[in-house]
């Protein structure tokens, strides 16, 4: 859809949307769809299966999603307003999707904004039938207590969710720039092994800078963590370019208070299989 229409329909969101294109090669009857190609991130087709992981997690009727650290809620709100936009414009069907969404957050600044967007937009996800329960926790990645704290009110808010849906992002300033990476590995293990299962995935995203790129940065080790100690989690869906340890996708949007510009945005996306089988 046009960008000034998409913005006309999330308001509350304008700053984390972006003009991309939908493919969709096979749709069948509201009840039973087949989606072969959907690229709401990345119309090129740059990000391998991460579109499928967001789509396969909402084929149900309850979603377990788990934003950690969810910041201001960007992340889980881009992926739920495109849900929103897609089901609007018919590409998708209006089924009910009960979200179960659990927030984990350090800064109580970015987690009272994320409180304050959820609100202003579960009116507009209501209307085509995305009913979200969100809930936060405070999280802080290199304690032991606030993760399991987190784990447990993942596993009361997802109760009854065959579907779960995990996302990880902004975080290689605080692991590597920082170098904390073994401080915070316990914690991550506790929460990926909580996150894998059956129905089970996870996308991790980053700002492509060569701190999460480069060998030996934040994607290198997380491939690594998956290769050999998380190997019973899953595992993670690398690109095959045996350089590249990640996605990588570009986008352009429009700024908020200067609507006649653009912005750019470069990520870079590892999506991840937590279905245990998929070792």
């Amino acid at each position: 859809r046009p960008e000034k229409e998409t913005h006309e329909v999330h308001p509350a969101l304008q700053q984390t949307s972006q003009t991309r294109k939908v493919e969709i090669l096979q749709y069948v009857t509201p009840n039973h769809y087949l989606i072969n190609c959907y690229r709401p991130l990345d119309p090129k087709d740059e990000v391998g299966p991460t579109s499928d992981h967001f789509i396969q997690s909402t084929a149900g009727a309850r979603l377990a999603l788990t934003d950690a650290p969810c910041g201001a809620g960007a992340a889980a709100l881009a992926f739920l307003s495109t849900l929103a936009e897609l089901r609007s414009a018919g590409v998708l069907p209006r089924m009910p999707l009960n979200v179960s969404f659990v927030g984990g957050e350090f800064s109580q600044h970015a987690e009272d904004h994320a409180r304050a967007l959820f609100l202003a937009t579960i009116d507009t996800l209501e209307q085509q039938a995305i009913f979200v329960d969100p809930i936060f926790k405070h999280w802080n990645v290199m304690d032991q207590i606030s993760t399991t704290d987190l784990v447990k009110a993942c596993l009361d808010h997802g109760e009854d969710c065959p579907a779960k849906l995990l996302v990880i992002a902004n975080f290689n300033g605080l692991l590597v720039k920082d170098r904390r990476q073994s401080n915070a590995e316990p914690q991550l293990n506790e929460l990926i092994r909580y996150a894998s299962g059956e129905g089970s995935l996870a996308v991790w995203i980053e700002p492509e800078m060569n701190r999460a790129m480069r060998g030996g940065g934040l994607f290198s080790w997380l491939t690594g963590l998956f290769e050999k100690k998380w190997r019973d989690f899953g595992r993670a869906l690398t690109p095959d370019a045996v350089s590249e340890p990640a996605y990588t996708s570009e986008a352009k949007f429009q700024l908020p208070l200067q609507p006649e510009r653009t912005a750019r945005v470069t990520l870079a996306i590892l999506p991840i299989d937590l279905s245990r089988s998929a070792k």
